[in-house]
This record gives structure tokens, sequence and C-alpha cells, in this order.
């Protein structure tokens, strides 16, 4: 059987449009850490201070990558490993409906959410397909190792 990482597996801080029930998904312009998520970043980097990782892998969207480096500049004793930006982690496409409310998508994918996608977007069928060769290259096989990641709620359901 093949070794398999220990993931220590870690969504990012609150933001500002999480707090105004936006849709955020992989708009550019969307998804800045809000005081209370830089706050949830520094207590879980506090948290976090004794923990060893061997690398941390994270989403090369901003609100991800900033919440990493807060956890990443907590003091430790233990070195910390330079955090990794992946396309692969990033949360899904959401096309037409980002900067929209979040209950737009609960309401409109009601049928069949696993399938159903907004224009111009991904549904979480194309997420499981983006994340399963981040999987198969990152974490199965290879050396047992302990890696941070650093993703989006629904990234980090499929993970």
């Amino acid at each position: 059987m093949a070794e398999v990482s220990e993931i220590v597996l870690v969504r990012h801080g609150e933001t500002v449009e999480n707090r105004a029930g936006i849709l955020q998904g992989q708009a550019p312009h969307l998804g800045r850490l809000n005081d209370l998520g830089r706050e949830q970043a520094r207590r879980l980097g506090v948290a976090l201070a004794g923990d060893r990782f061997d690398r941390v892998l994270v989403s090369s969207l901003t609100r991800a990558r900033d919440t990493a480096h807060i956890i990443l500049d907590c003091p430790t004793d233990h070195p910390r490993p330079e955090p990794v930006a992946l396309d692969a982690l990033r949360e899904i496409h959401l096309g037409v409906l980002h900067g929209g409310p979040s209950d737009a998508w609960t309401a409109i994918s009601a049928g069949d959410p696993m399938a159903w996608h907004p224009e111009g977007g991904e549904c979480w069928r194309d997420v499981q397909a983006r994340v399963r060769p981040f999987l198969a290259e990152h974490i199965y096989g290879g050396p047992r190792d302990r890696v941070l990641v650093v993703a989006h709620g629904g990234v980090n359901k499929v993970l």
C-alpha cells in the first residue's frame, strides 16, 4: 500500500464578502480577509506553532495565500517551508454568479448540485476532476510527510 501524507486542512479566514453574504468563487477582485479573518489565521498560527510541516500547499487565490502567510508568520521552533501556490486548490469557479448573493447558488443548483454549473463556471464534478490530480501528485505515494493545506470551503469538502 502506498504511503499517504498527513494533511492539516485549513479554510481561509473570514473575508469581507463572507460577512456580507457575497459569492466569491475565483473572482480576483473579491475575497480580501477582514479583521476577523486575519485574527482567525493568527490564532490558528499560534495553535499550530508546535507543529512541524514538511510542505505548505495553498490555493493561488489571495485570501488563502494571505491566511497561510499569517499562520506561517507566527513564532515557532520549527522551520517553516515556503508555501507553494496551486491553481488546483482554487475555489469553485462561479461564472456569472461571482459577486452575487450567497443564496443564489443554493436556489439555482437545487436539482443536481453536482452536475449544475453557472454560465461560464464549474460544477462540483469539475472541481473533483481538478482536485484528483492534486491528490495523486501531492498527497498519495512518495514519502509520508506532514502537509499544511490552506484552501476554501468547497475545495476542502471535495478533498
